[in-house]
């Protein structure tokens, strides 16, 4: 989990690597219920550190809005969860209306083409999450929708190497990121 915080420091947060047996590379365990609920609670758990419990979130790759959905319920921001897949989009929307009284008040679904250029205000994001595959994204994009003074980028899924070069994409000044 990678976050970047309001005095311009990116924090990278891992696993302590205990001495076991490492699982085959050739075999990925699926992601489980619990594995997701695990890394919203984290993102949410870095959001209230750093004290960001109002305004907007974006939580964009995924490839539905779950997370989205527990950082609504959990914090009062406003949250909107960017898809990429026009059916899904109307799917989550339908489930999300039969499920929670969030969608609408603090919670939407937004269908983006493409996620190297979002649609979306300058500096209007107090938490933005890049989760998922970040190759279609752009490291500029996401670091220009992001508050400059308070705001918070969580990296949550995606490897280190993309992570990496999403932040290189947004010239973020190198005193601003630690790992």
């Amino acid at each position: 989990l990678l976050a970047s915080t309001d005095r311009g420091a990116i924090y990278c947060f891992a696993r302590r690597q205990l001495q076991e047996k490492q699982p085959d590379p050739g075999r990925r365990r699926k992601a489980t219920a619990e594995d997701e609920s695990n890394v919203a609670d984290a993102v949410l758990k870095l959001a209230r550190g750093f004290r960001i419990t109002k305004g907007f979130a974006l939580v964009i790759g995924q490839t539905d809005t779950r997370m989205a959905e527990a950082i609504a319920s959990g914090t009062q921001l406003h949250v909107i969860g960017v898809l990429h897949d026009k059916a899904k989009v109307e799917a989550e929307r339908r489930r999300l209306l039969d499920t929670t009284d969030l969608y609408g008040s603090r919670l939407a679904v937004h269908h983006v083409l493409d996620f190297a250029s979002l649609p979306y205000a300058q500096y209007s994001a107090n938490l933005v999450v890049v989760a998922g595959e970040a190759a279609e994204m752009s490291g500029e994009d996401l670091y220009r929708v992001l508050r400059p003074s308070g705001g918070l980028m969580c990296f949550v899924g995606v490897d280190r190497v993309g992570a990496e070069k999403l932040i290189e994409q947004a010239n973020v000044p190198e005193a601003e990121v630690s790992a």
